[in-house]
């Protein structure tokens, strides 16, 4: 019947609107961090205080608490199911992993497979001394599941596990939230904001264009191959007057010098054949 809550609201008292960012605790400033407790928004991690090891999500969604690494895969964005506000014991929370899947108990078992915000998704938090006290990074806390028990991780009879199979508030149960430092979540900022400065390349792409090379394809027009005039180079003038050096013929009057038949009178002579009378 805890888990019947409805939908968040869009705002809490505050004013602040809801917001799943995980860089909604960056934007809430210095003021929030020195009031110690922990804000829906939150990017936290989940501890076992006997082992050190802390829940973990892999990249299947599986859960094992098995690593002391304080990394990604640790981390957990914390979700105050009434909305933006101060997280206290008693309230429903969600904690959604690195992928974007949220903690889910079926059965005994947990995994992070889906990214649902139903009742298989909720936690009642609550703190060692009860009531409605703020719960602080650094708190020990213990988280029932919408089956009626609590979470236990990397307990001795199951190292490395993480379950929900009791519905005490033992030593296995216990797991200390610890807020992520203020200081890495800035830095995303930083690097994103100064991302769209480099996309000045748009500003180069735009030079292109005044290189504007369609006016070094006019150079064809200047290499105008036909003022080569090929055709200027008339060898047939040339060879025109070739023929008129061929006037050889007028001197080849040798026909006129052939006059000898005239000279040649010898048949005149010949008359012999008149004398043979």
């Amino acid at each position: 019947a805890v888990f019947g809550a409805g939908a968040p609201a869009a705002k809490a008292a505050s004013g602040r609107e809801l917001s799943a960012s995980p860089l909604l605790h960056a934007a809430r400033g210095a003021s929030a961090v020195s009031e110690g407790g922990l804000q829906h928004g939150d990017l936290v991690y989940l501890t076992v205080g006997r082992t050190m090891h802390r829940v973990t999500v892999m990249w299947d969604g599986r859960v094992h608490a098995k690593w002391t690494h304080k990394g990604s895969w640790e981390r957990f964005l914390l979700e105050r199911d009434a909305g933006p506000g101060e997280v206290r014991s008693g309230d429903i929370v969600l904690l959604k992993g690195w992928k974007g899947k949220r903690l889910t108990v079926m059965g005994r078992h947990l995994h992070a497979r889906w990214a649902h915000a139903g009742s298989w998704q909720r936690f009642v938090i609550e703190t060692k001394s009860g009531g409605s006290d703020v719960v602080l990074s650094g708190s020990t806390v213990f988280l029932k599941a919408h089956t009626g028990m609590r979470i236990d991780a990397d307990a001795p009879d199951s190292p490395g596990v993480v379950q929900a199979r009791f519905n005490h508030m033992g030593g296995w149960q216990e797991l200390v939230i610890e807020m992520k430092e203020q200081a890495a979540p800035t830095t995303p900022e930083v690097e994103s904001t100064a991302a769209p400065a480099t996309t000045a390349a748009p500003t180069t792409t735009t030079a292109a264009p005044t290189t504007v090379a369609p006016t070094t394809t006019t150079a064809p027009p200047t290499t105008v191959a036909p003022t080569t005039l090929a055709p200027t180079t008339v060898a047939p003038t040339s060879s025109s007057a070739a023929p008129t050096e061929t006037a050889a013929p007028p001197s080849t009057e040798a026909p006129a010098v052939t006059e000898a038949p005239a000279g040649t009178e010898a048949p005149a002579g010949t008359e012999a054949p008149a004398g043979t009378e």
